[in-house]
């Protein structure tokens, strides 16, 4: 059986965005939940290949999670730029 995962990449690879809707979104990682919400602050980036979005928190940077396109559109709702 294979596992994939994401590479890791620097910081700087990423764009970086603050969450500022009201409503908090619940994204998943390997089984758990993830809440984003108002404040929090997350980069995105476009996969290696450019078929998927990669998300990571500041604090976790070594955790990407890829989302789904429809998570992504409900973060982008939500978003400043920072």
């Amino acid at each position: 059986m294979y596992s994939f995962m994401a590479r890791i990449k620097p910081d700087t690879d990423y764009d970086w965005f603050s969450y500022q809707a009201g409503k908090p979104i619940t994204l998943d990682f390997r089984g758990k939940p993830v809440v984003i919400q108002k404040g929090d602050k997350f980069g995105v980036r476009k996969s290696s290949n450019g078929k998927n979005i990669r998300l990571v928190l500041p604090d976790e940077i070594t955790k990407v999670m890829t989302i789904s396109l429809d998570d992504a559109k409900a973060l982008a709702k939500g978003v400043g730029k920072d």
